[in-house]
Order: C-alpha cells, then structure tokens, then sequence
C-alpha cells in the first residue's frame, strides 16, 4: 500500500484498500451470492442459452421450465433451479424475450437471509461496479431498489432484503438487440 522505501501511498491504494475492506467484512452469505451471480450471470454475452448450460453441467435441480412457443414474432423462454450454498439454497433463474423490434435476456437470483446493505457493499466489490443510476431507498419497510450499469448493454438490479422480509433479488438484465 505505501511505498517502504519513501513512506507515500501509491495512487489509488486507499481506494482499493476500503474496497476490500468492505467486501471482507461482508457475510459468507452475500460472498457466496456475488461469486454465484458471477459465475452463471456475469459472463459476456449474457445468453439464456449460457445459464442452461451451466446449470445443465453442475447437474442443479430444475424447478420450473417455461417455453410459450413463438407466435411468429413472439418468443419467451423462463427457466429456474434451486442452487445449493453452503449458507442456503437459492432459486435462479434465466430467461429470454424476443419479438420483432427487441429482444432480452435475464439472469436473477432469489435468496433468502441476506441483508441488502450488505449485498449492495459485497456487490460494488466483487463485480467492480461503479455509482448506481438508480438507488432509491424507501421508507416504512418497503425495500430499496438500486441498478448499476453492467457493461455497454445491460443492467444489474438489487431489491428486497428488508428487515421485515431478507429475500433480496438479484438481475442482470441484457439488451440483445
């Protein structure tokens, strides 16, 4: 962090150091989340077809598989699993929209017993993420939302974890075309 020799801090090395400050004081429940969204989420191109296919590999249990067929300019695929932790099973799921004019593709997680305060700290951390565009916190136990800009053409949005109910969830959603 600083240089031996003169005493100085290198450029930036405070920066770094409350980064991983917060990411180390962060719960083996958010860690475990964020290194799990990173894993089936955060790979570029976010494709439906990329999250099946890793959950296909580990062999985690589908729990619902949602295809409405095409309706010549209409396509919607939704698939989710139960993913085990070591601090607790998780539900995941992807999905896709395609019409005519635009297309979509998604990625969430649904967990339960995670403090969103501390989900968003592990978050900025791990993914490197910068200033949310939107971080709004509302009042009497309603839950805060906030959404980070994900690469050139997708969001991540984190919501829930209230006092009342600690379900956060987790989407990173991507603008095919």
């Amino acid at each position: 962090m600083a240089d031996c020799m003169s005493g100085r801090s290198a450029p930036g090395a405070i920066v770094l150091l409350l980064m991983s400050v917060s990411v180390a004081y962060a719960n083996e429940r958010s860690l475990e989340l964020a290194s799990s969204l990173q894993f089936f989420c955060a790979q570029q191109p976010l494709t439906f077809d990329a999250v099946d296919a890793k959950a296909k590999a580990m062999q985690v249990p589908v729990r619902k598989d949602e295809r409405i067929p095409s309706s010549g300019r209409l396509r919607v695929l939704s698939k989710s699993w139960l993913v085990p932790l070591n601090s607790g099973p998780y539900e995941l799921s992807a999905g896709v929209t395609q019409s005519a004019d635009s297309a979509a593709a998604s990625c969430a997680m649904a967990a339960s017993n995670v403090d969103a305060d501390e989900m968003r700290l592990t978050l900025v951390g791990a993914l490197n993420l910068g200033a949310p565009y939107i971080d709004v916190a509302a009042a009497d136990g309603k839950p805060r939302v906030t959404a980070w800009n994900y690469g050139a053409d997708a969001a991540l949005w984190l919501s829930g974890g209230t006092a009342a109910k600690p379900i956060v969830h987790l989407q990173l959603v991507r603008s095919l075309y």
